[in-house]
C-alpha cells in the first residue's frame, strides 16, 4: 500500500516550499544545538532565529506568539505562552509544536479556530536543570507559518538538608542603596541555590543621610534583609564606604571620625538584631591602612566595636598581594601590625582573601600557599581563632573552569576547617566580559545563572549539613575529600593535574558530575578530570582512611614544628607515638566501638594536658603564646578524633548541661582573674563553648538523622576536653601569680587604738572567702585572732589575722574626784595610772603647769588633770583647791567680814559669838531677817545698844547671799574696767579675804566657790 503524505497532490512549487521549510526547521535545530553547546564556553545570550526567517515572518511571530520575558524559571513556577492567531485559513489544519532542547514535548492540533486563541503552560515539561531552549512552531497544513524561540534557565528547588542552617558557605552580594545589584532580581536565586551566608556592604554614606540631625534611611536595607533572613540566610554586614565622614584620605583616623562612625555602627546593630556578624572595612590593607599610625587607628576603632554586646566581629578581609608597596601591604604585614596593637585579645575572627583564579596544571597551588601562610601566621600568635575567608573566587571567561575550580576551592576550604567561606561574588559586576574583573559572578550581568551557579548549587546540596572528615589517596593523581553526609560517606574528587585524566574501576559507588548528572557505568571504568565528581554509596571504611591519613599528616607537622620542645619532655613524644600507631592501624579496622573512639579522643587530648603540666612544673620553659600555639596544633589534630567519635557513636550518653556548667565555671574563673590578662585560655574556653552550644542545639531538634547522635556526642566531648585545657592553662597564670603575690593581712592601724581594728586580706588577684560571710575584712572589737579561709582556683587556703593593739580602757585618776573642792592642808596629790599611759597634764586656772604625776598640790586654784594613754583614751578630772576658810567672822570697824555664802541667820548667830541682842535688817533697815533667811552682803546688824555693822559675804557682789555666775560676771567686768563697784560690792569682791586690792585671785576664788556648789 502506498503511504500517503502531505506532498501528494502538491505542485512542484509547493513541494519546493515544503522542502525549504523542512530544511529551515532542521537548520534551526542544528543552530540551536550548536548554540547550546557553545553556551557552556561563552556568556550565554538569548538565541534568536532572525537569520532563518524574513523580517516579516519574525514580526508576525512576535505578534502572534506572546512569550514571557522571564529568563529564569524555578520548578513549580508557571511559564505561559499565549497565542493570538486570527484570520486563519478555515480550510486548514493547524498544529502548535513545542520543543525543549530540540526535543518535541507537546503537539496540539486545532480544528476549531477559536481554540487557538489560548494560553498554554509548558513548565511541566522542564526536566533539565540549567539552560533550556524553547522552540515553538505553528504549522498550517504541516507547513510552518509562525516561529518563536526563547532561552530559559531552569532551576530545581533546593532541598532542605539536615543542619544546613549551620552551613558555613556563602557569597558576596552588592545590595547597595538602590544602586548596582538589584536584590529583587537575585534574592530568589540566592535562596534556591542553598547559599546560607551573604556578605554585603552597609554603606555609611547611603544610610546616614544627615549626620547633623542624626537622620538615617534604612528603607532599602529593611526590604532585602527581611527577604533573606526570613528564608534562613545569614548576613555578614561589612562596614564599608565610610568615606562620608572620614576625610579626603578615606581613613578613620581622628576622634571625631571614630565617634561618628561608631554612632552609625551602633544604629545599624540596634536596628538589625537578626544580624550577628559584622566586618570592619573590606581589604583595609589595600590603599587604606598602610602605615603603622593608620593601622593603630584601625585597631582602636575595632576594639571599640568589639565592646558592643551581641555581635560577632570580624577583621576586614585582607587582600593577599605577594609584597609590600607604598600603596598596599601584604596580608601578613597587616596582621602583624594588628597584633602589635594588641588586637589578639579583642578579636576571635580573622578574615583574608586567598584568591587563585589561574588554571595552572597543578590545581590551586597558590590557593593552598596562602591558606598555609595565614594558618601558620595566626597559629604563631596563639591560635584558637576563627579563619574567615570573606572572599575567594575565580575570574575567568571559561565558564566550566570557573565552576570546577569554585567547587575544588570550596572543598579545600572545608579541609582547612575555616569558620566561614564567602565566594566572590554572586553577580557579574559588569557586562563587558573581556574585563575579567566582571566575571567573578555565579550569575551573569543580566541576572541569568552561569554554570558556576549550578555547580555550586549542587555542591551545597551535597555538603550542606555534612561534616568534613578528611582526605584519602583514592588513586594516584586524584585529590579526594571525604564527608559524612547524613551518616554516610560522600566523596568529592578530581584530577590534581588538569592535563592528566585518571581512570578508576567503576564499582562499589555511584557517581555524579559537577552539576549533579549521574555518570553512567560504561565498560566498568570512570574517567575523572579536573572537573569534580561526587561519589556516593561507598564503604564506611573510607571514614577510617580519611581520619587516619589526615591525623597522621598533622602529627608529622606538629613533630616537625615543635621538635625542640618535644625533646625536652620525652614522655609527651612517647604518647604521640602511641596515638600515631593507633591511627596507622585504624585503616585496617572494620568497626570501632563508641567507647573506644571516645577513649582514643581523650588519650589525644591528654597529650595537651601533659604539655600544660610540663610548663606548670617548669619541665618545659616556654612562653604562654608558644604553649597556646602547640595546643592549637593538637586541637587541629583533635578534629579527626572528633570525627571518629561522630562516625561510631550510637548512644547519646552525654550530659550537655554538666559540660555547660563546667564551661561557665571556667569562664568565671578567668573573668575573676581578668587582671592577669588570661588571654589564651580565654580563646580556648570560647571554642569549648561553641562546641557545647552546637551539641545543645542539635540535641534540641525534633528532626532525627543518622548523623545526629554522632554529632551530639562528639561535639559535647570535644567541649569537655577543651574546657579542661582552658581551666588547667588558666591555673598556670593564677598559681604563678599567686606565688609571686601571696595574700597578706593589712590592718586599719597597727598603733595602739581605742577604736575597732579592721583586718583585710589583700591580694592582687580575686579570691573567694569561704567564711566570714564571704567578706575580705574582719572587724576586731577587742584583741584576739581571726582565721580567713579562702579559695583560689578551687583550692582552699588559710591566713590568720592577729590584733593586740586595741585599748579601750580609760586611764584612772585617783586622789581627787571630779568637781570636788579640796583644801590645801589636805595634802591633795592626784595621780593617773594606765598600762599604756602616755602623758599626764595638769592645768591650774587653765594654765599648763609643770607637774609630776602624784605630786602634792599646795597652790589655791581651779585644777584640771588630763590623762591620755597610747590608744588615745583620755580622761579628765576638774577640782578646786583653796585655803580652808576661817571659822570666825572678822569685825573690821563697822563691817563684819568673812561670812560664807548661803549662811542662814541661824548659822550666823551660832558663829558670831561676840555679839548678843542684835537684829539683822535688809532694805534700809525696814525688813528684819528671820532665822531661816540667808545673810547677804549689805545686810545691817544693829546691836541692842544701836551700834550698826555692815555684813559682808565673801564673793556675794550681787548682795543676794549666794555666789553665782552673776557675781563671777560682775567681777570680770570690774577687772576689765567695764563696771564700777560700790563700797559694799568691793568688800564682797574680796573673795579670798586677804584685804588686798581686788585681783585675779579673787576672781578665781569666786569661780571656785561657784564650782564648789555644783
Amino acid at each position: 500500500m502506498k503511504r500517503k503524505t502531505i506532498l501528494n497532490g502538491k505542485s512542484t512549487k509547493e513541494k519546493i516550499k515544503i522542502y525549504l521549510t523542512i530544511f529551515l526547521i532542521i537548520f534551526a535545530s542544528i543552530f540551536a544545538f550548536i548554540t547550546a553547546y557553545q553556551s557552556t564556553k561563552i556568556v550565554i545570550r538569548r538565541t534568536e532565529l532572525s537569520t532563518l526567517y524574513s523580517k516579516e515572518l519574525i514580526e508576525q511571530a512576535t505578534d502572534k506568539i506572546n512569550i514571557s520575558e522571564t529568563k529564569v524559571l524555578k520548578k513549580g513556577q508557571e511559564y505561559n505562552i499565549k497565542f493570538n492567531v486570527n484570520e486563519l485559513n478555515t480550510n486548514a489544519i493547524y498544529k502548535i509544536c513545542f520543543y525543549i532542547n530540540n526535543k518535541k514535548v507537546k503537539e496540539v492540533e486545532y480544528t476549531n479556530l477559536s481554540e487557538i486563541n489560548t494560553t498554554i503552560n509548558i513548565a511541566e515539561f522542564f526536566n533539565k536543570e540549567g539552560l533550556n531552549y524553547i522552540y515553538i512552531s505553528i504549522l498550517e497544513n504541516e507547513i510552518g507559518k509562525y516561529y518563536r524561540t526563547q532561552s530559559i534557565y531552569y532551576i530545581e528547588q533546593y532541598e532542605k538538608q539536615f543542619l544546613d542552617e549551620l552551613s558555613n558557605k556563602g557569597t558576596v552580594v552588592h545590595y547597595l542603596n538602590g544602586s548596582w545589584e538589584k536584590y529583587e532580581k537575585t534574592a530568589d536565586l540566592l535562596i534556591e541555590s542553598g547559599i546560607k551566608y551573604i556578605r554585603t556592604t552597609f554603606s555609611w554614606r547611603d544610610i546616614e543621610i544627615d549626620n547633623e540631625h542624626d537622620i538615617f534611611n534604612f528603607d532599602y536595607y529593611d526590604k532585602w534583609i527581611e527577604k533573606l533572613t526570613s528564608n534562613g540566610i545569614n548576613i555578614i554586614a561589612s562596614f564599608n564606604r565610610v568615606d562620608k565622614y572620614s576625610g579626603e584620605d578615606g581613613i578613620i583616623n581622628t576622634e571625631y571620625e571614630k565617634n561618628e562612625f561608631l554612632k552609625f555602627a551602633k544604629k545599624v546593630i540596634e536596628r538589625y538584631p537578626q544580624i550577628k556578624n559584622y566586618q570592619y572595612i573590606n581589604e583595609p590593607n589595600l590603599k587604606q591602612y598602610i602605615t603603622d599610625e593608620d593601622v593603630k587607628w584601625y585597631a582602636d576603632v575595632f576594639k571599640e566595636l568589639s565592646k558592643i554586646d551581641g555581635i560577632n566581629l570580624i577583621t576586614g578581609g585582607t587582600n593577599t598581594p605577594n609584597e609590600d608597596t607604598s600603596t598596599y601591604t601584604k596580608s601578613s604585614t597587616f596582621f602583624k601590625q594588628l597584633f602589635e596593637n594588641n588586637i589578639y585579645e579583642y578579636c576571635q575572627n580573622y578574615a583574608y582573601h586567598p584568591y587563585d583564579s589561574y588554571n595552572w596544571n597543578i590545581q590551586n597551588g597558590r590557593f593552598r600557599l596562602k591558606l598555609d601562610e595565614h594558618k601558620d601566621l595566626l597559629r604563631n600568635q596563639g591560635g584558637f581563632i576563627n579563619h574567615y575567608i570573606t572572599e575567594y573566587g575565580i575570574h575567568i571567561t571559561d565558564l566550566d573552569i570557573q565552576a570546577s575550580k569554585l567547587v575544588q576551592q570550596s572543598a579545600i576550604l572545608d579541609s582547612y576547617n575555616v569558620k566561614c567561606a564567602i565566594q566572590y561574588n554572586f553577580w557579574n559586576t559588569g557586562e563587558d566580559i573581556t574585563n575579567e574583573q566582571n566575571t567573578y559572578g555565579l550569575i551573569n550581568y543580566d541576572y541569568t545563572p552561569k554554570p558556576a551557579y549550578y555547580a555550586m548549587k549542587n555542591y551545597y546540596q551535597n555538603t550542606n549539613g555534612s561534616e568534613y572528615i578528611g582526605t584519602i589517596n583514592l588513586a594516584e593523581g586524584l585529590e579526594t575529600h571525604v564527608y559524612n553526609k547524613d551518616g554516610k560517606p560522600k566523596i568529592i574528587t578530581w584530577a590534581k593535574d588538569n592535563t592528566k585524566n585518571i581512570t578508576l574501576e567503576y564499582k562499589d559507588f555511584t557517581a555524579t558530575d559537577l552539576y549533579g548528572k549521574e555518570i553512567q557505568n560504561q565498560n566498568g571504568t570512570i574517567t575523572i578530570t579536573s572537573s569534580p565528581v561526587y561519589l556516593d554509596n561507598i564503604q564506611t571504611s573510607y571514614y577510617y582512611q580519611a581520619i587516619s591519613n589526615t591525623s597522621l599528616e598533622k602529627y608529622a607537622k606538629f613533630e616537625e614544628k615543635f621538635k625542640t620542645e618535644l625533646e625536652k619532655v620525652p614522655t609527651i613524644q612517647s604518647n604521640i607515638d602511641v596515638q600515631k600507631n593507633y591511627m596507622q592501624n585504624l585503616v585496617n579496622q572494620t568497626q570501632i566501638s563508641q567507647e573506644t573512639a571516645i577513649q582514643e579522643m581523650q588519650n589525644h587530648y591528654n597529650i595537651g594536658t601533659e604539655l600544660i603540666k610540663a610548663v606548670k612544673e617548669n619541665k618545659l620553659n616556654i612562653e604562654y603564646v608558644k604553649l597556646s600555639s602547640m595546643l592549637d596544633t593538637l586541637e587541629d589534630i583533635g578534629k579527626s578524633y572528633e570525627d571518629l567519635v561522630t562516625v561510631t557513636a550510637i548512644e547519646r550518653n552525654v550530659d550537655i548541661q554538666k559540660a555547660k556548667k563546667q564551661i561557665e565555671e571556667t569562664e568565671k574563673l578567668i573573668k575573676n582573674n581578668e587582671k592577669l590578662e588570661i588571654i589564651y585560655p580565654k580563646k580556648i574556653i570560647q571554642l569549648s563553648k561553641d562546641y557545647n552550644e552546637k551539641a545543645e542545639y542539635i540535641n534540641s531538634l525534633e528532626e532525627e538523622n543518622p548523623i545526629k547522635t554522632g554529632l551530639i556526642v562528639s561535639k559535647n566531648i570535644h567541649s569537655e576536653l577543651l574546657e579542661s585545657w582552658a581551666k588547667d592553662f588558666a591555673k598556670i597564670y593564677i598559681d604563678k601569680y599567686l606565688e609571686e603575690h601571696k595574700p597578706t593581712i593589712t590592718y586599719s592601724t597597727t598603733e595602739f587604738t581605742n577604736k575597732d581594728v579592721i583586718a583585710t586580706i589583700n591580694t592582687d588577684i580575686d579570691i573567694q572567702v569561704t567564711n566570714n560571710n564571704g567578706n575580705k575584712t574582719y572587724t576586731f572589737t577587742q584583741n584576739g585572732t581571726f582565721t580567713f579561709k579562702y579559695t583560689i582556683n578551687g583550692t582552699e587556703y588559710e591566713i590568720t589575722a592577729t590584733v593586740n593593739n586595741i585599748d579601750k580602757t580609760m586611764p584612772v585618776i585617783s586622789g581627787v574626784e571630779n568637781g570636788q573642792t579640796y583644801y590645801i592642808d589636805q595634802n591633795i596629790a592626784p595621780k593617773a595610772t594606765d598600762a599604756n599611759l602616755k602623758e599626764v597634764k595638769l592645768y591650774l586656772n587653765n594654765v599648763d603647769v609643770n607637774y609630776k604625776n602624784g605630786q602634792i598640790i599646795n597652790v589655791e586654784g581651779i585644777y584640771k588633770m588630763i590623762a591620755t594613754d597610747k590608744a588615745g583614751n583620755t580622761i579628765s578630772t576638774q577640782f578646786q583647791v583653796m585655803k580652808r576658810p576661817e571659822s570666825k567672822y572678822e569685825l573690821d570697824g563697822k563691817t563684819i567680814k568673812k561670812i560664807k555664802y548661803n549662811t542662814s541667820k541661824e548659822q550666823f548667830d551660832k558663829n558670831i559669838g561676840i555679839l548678843k541682842d542684835y537684829k539683822i535688817t535688809r532694805k534700809n533697815g525696814k525688813t528684819e531677817l528671820k532665822q531661816t533667811d540667808i545673810i547677804a552682803s549689805g545686810d545691817i546688824l544693829t546691836t541692842s545698844s544701836g551700834v550698826k555693822y555692815t555684813l559682808i559675804v565673801a564673793g556675794d557682789i550681787t548682795k543676794d547671799g549666794q555666789v553665782t555666775v552673776d557675781d563671777f560676771t560682775r567681777m570680770r567686768q570690774y577687772l576689765l574696767g567695764l563696771r564700777k563697784l560700790d563700797e559694799v560690792e568691793k568688800l564682797s569682791a574680796d573673795a579670798n579675804c586677804d584685804g588686798k586690792e581686788l585681783s585675779i585671785d579673787d576672781y578665781i576664788r569666786i569661780r571656785i566657790l561657784i564650782l564648789e556648789q555644783l
